[in-house]
């Protein structure tokens, strides 16, 4: 194995890889073509209900991991709140960024029933990403060495060297920064209705998370899943469209210059933590790539 400044980032034993290639393959009857001119953009749910391009928190994922990197570039540097920039952003997302049905969403417990109360401003909103932001942050920060691990260990190519890991630890440094900051995070529902009164779309999911999803990183340009039929058919997963952040990012590149890299090291940690946050142990999460 490798170390790397108080983490190790080990090599897959054969024995790992095919157990990684076995729960792939039982899922991959559920991913489909999809572009993010046409497809729909929401969360990486486990229980979504139709063939959608995953995000974790859908567009709000863009919105905060620009936040968090230009936090970790200029330390104190974020003035306006969440729910601001996710305002101001959405235009920028759906238009310049590629993704004109980009949305977020919540669950069926919270809108007690199908379709987001857009008129209620207060209580839970049924999508951890943004319900749970602040902790979600606060989990990278403090459990930074156990994050960059496991984001190594998933995605070795963005930590090739000594300077990948530096940044990702001021990445980290950058999550907890934010999760503290006064009147920046205020509730996942006040965040979620900014982005739809600014033009997004919005959906809901019905029923609970499984306990036994596993999480998936896709990195296979042009292809999304229907995690809902994953559940259905006794295979629910967790799902990041990591290929779908870059192309938007990439297509924002001319108005946010920050180095891809260092974006998509901030995905993955970003990705990671949440998975965390989840309740998905390391084992059971598998980067989906192309075919060699």
């Amino acid at each position: 194995m490798t170390q790397h400044e108080g983490f190790s980032m080990a090599i897959d034993s054969d024995e790992q890889r095919l157990g990684n290639e076995a729960a792939l393959a039982e899922r991959e009857q559920f991913f489909e073509a999809a572009t993010l001119a046409e497809s729909r953009v929401f969360c990486g749910d486990d229980r979504g209900r139709e063939h959608f391009v995953h995000m974790f928190g859908g567009l709000l994922n863009i919105v905060y991991n620009h936040l968090v990197m230009l936090e970790t570039i200029e330390p104190e540097s974020v003035k306006e709140s969440f729910a601001q920039a996710t305002a101001s952003m959405v235009p920028v997302i759906m238009t310049k960024g590629g993704a004109p049905k980009a949305g977020v969403h919540s669950d069926e417990a919270a809108e007690h029933g199908m379709e987001l109360r857009v008129d209620v401003e207060d209580g839970p909103l049924g999508c951890k990403y943004a319900d749970a932001r602040a902790a979600i942050s606060s989990l990278i920060a403090t459990d930074a060495d156990k994050v960059i691990g496991m984001s190594s260990r998933k995605r070795p190519e963005l930590f090739s060297n000594p300077e990948d890991v530096a940044f990702a630890k001021r990445l980290a440094e950058a999550h907890g920064r934010l999760a503290e900051r006064e009147g920046f995070i205020t509730t996942g529902r006040e965040v979620a209705l900014s982005a739809v009164k600014a033009g997004a779309e919005s959906s809901v999911v019905p029923g609970s998370h499984s306990t036994d999803s596993i999480g998936i990183i896709n990195l296979v340009a042009g292809t999304a899943p229907d995690t809902g039929a994953g559940m259905d058919a006794g295979l629910p997963f967790y799902d990041e469209d990591s290929w779908a952040t870059k192309q938007i990012n990439e297509n924002l590149s001319d108005l946010y210059p920050f180095d891809s890299r260092q974006q998509e090291i901030a995905e993955t940690i970003d990705t990671i933590g949440t998975m965390i946050a989840l309740g998905v142990d390391e084992k059971d999460i598998y980067v989906r790539r192309p075919a060699a």
